[in-house]
């Protein structure tokens, strides 16, 4: 399991994917790829076949690895890679739930990134990981280049905001908005808030994947409701939280 940092990209991504692909070409390995949106420009119901046009730098490096691993299944490895969105579940810093949620463990607003009425992608990392799974179960059944995509949850501002409320039991939580443009600012200075800012069209404009293909594949797709899942998130939080103040 490996990937750079965020702001690392653009020096390390390629160099230690041919080193994955070099490697699972000569054992003939199966290589899980969990793949993102960034490929992509805006638009609802994208399935596997849309063509890739990232309207980014770091979506542009994404399609740079992928063919990467693409090439490697002509010299013996095989490769599943199954895209979803904005990935949460580990009550990790590095997601964007943990900073929407980020002010909620001690009675703060939720800090929400995006405007009213976009949809935006996310991705329950148990069901996608579980997912991973279940598609690795059928790898001998799937080609050597094997693309999915995860749906997740999809939800619009008010949704996901409805939905924290409930999760923390709490139905008149007060909502703030991310400052954008202090965030621009910093990221003069601070290349992983520059990289952050680079991806906000994510929160303005929706990019939704349409998972008939996997379905038909597997039958069932693993899917948390998404108020357990955020559940599960803020309990995850608040005990890494906790763990910070005794230290």
């Amino acid at each position: 399991a490996l990937n750079p940092p965020y702001h690392l990209w653009e020096s390390q991504a390629a160099a230690m994917t041919l080193a994955v692909a070099d490697a699972a070409a000569e054992i003939g390995a199966v290589v899980l790829f969990p793949g993102n949106v960034y490929a992509y420009q805006p638009g609802e119901a994208i399935a596997e076949d849309a063509p890739l046009d990232p309207p980014t730098r770091k979506g542009e490096l994404r399609v740079e690895v992928e063919g990467i691993l693409r090439e490697a299944t002509g010299r013996g490895a095989r490769v599943i890679l199954l895209r979803g969105g904005d990935f949460f579940g580990v009550g990790h810093a590095s997601s964007w739930m943990s900073h929407i949620l980020s002010k909620t463990h001690t009675g703060g607003a939720i800090t929400m990134p995006a405007p009213p009425n976009v949809r935006h992608a996310l991705a329950y990392l148990p069901d996608f990981v579980a997912t991973h799974a279940d598609l690795l179960e059928r790898s001998g059944e799937l080609p050597a280049w094997s693309t999915f995509h995860f749906a997740g949850h999809v939800a619009a501002r008010e949704d996901l905001v409805e939905a924290i409320r409930g999760a923390l039991g709490d139905p008149r939580r007060k909502v703030s908005n991310i400052p954008w443009p202090l965030l621009r600012l910093v990221g003069f200075v601070h290349a992983p808030t520059r990289e952050i800012v680079s991806m906000r069209y994510l929160w303005n404009e929706e990019v939704l994947m349409n998972q008939d293909l996997l379905t038909r594949t597997l039958g069932r797709v693993p899917h948390t409701p998404l108020r357990d899942a955020l559940a599960a998130e803020i309990a995850l939080d608040d005990a890494s939280a906790q763990r910070s103040r005794a230290a």
